[in-house]
């Protein structure tokens, strides 16, 4: 985005890297590693961190626009689609934030007693839902639960 590339990093940083020469022009510290693609919209960058935060952090500057505490460690990317910020967490939820102030509209709780290859298969079937696979795929809709 106008010649910056903004990576987090396993030393707890976000960083914003001239594409050119790959100096920082800015960086932030959150209190954990940032192991996930920051999303980078209409100016503000957001990224999520093992210290169970997603931040949102202006992109010239990297000043803190808002925070938001999850309950487990935040290792996916986020996703920003008209103004709200989605991202998982490792506390089994998915969140919809508001992306100007970080005010949460809902979360959507994760089978907490599947297996990991039941979580797998379950997120494989709602990612993939028109390819033809021998796996079984759960019926059970989607609820929004706060």
């Amino acid at each position: 985005m106008n010649g910056v590339v903004y990576v987090g990093s396993y030393d707890d940083y976000v960083y914003a890297l001239n594409a050119s020469s790959g100096r920082w022009q800015w960086r932030y510290q959150t209190g954990g590693a940032v192991q996930s693609s920051p999303a980078v919209v209409n100016g503000v960058v957001y990224a999520g961190s093992e210290d169970k935060y997603v931040y949102a952090l202006n992109a010239s500057s990297g000043t803190l626009q808002w925070r938001y505490q999850t309950g487990g460690a935040v290792q996916s990317s986020p996703a920003v689609v008209n103004s709200l910020v989605y991202i998982g967490s490792d506390d089994d939820y998915v969140y919809a934030l508001n992306a100007s102030t970080g005010r949460r509209l809902w979360r959507y709780r994760q089978e907490a007693l599947l297996s990991p290859r039941q979580r797998w298969s379950t997120a494989w079937c709602m990612l993939v839902p028109l390819m033809t696979t021998s796996m079984r795929c759960p019926r059970k809709r989607m609820q929004v639960k706060e």
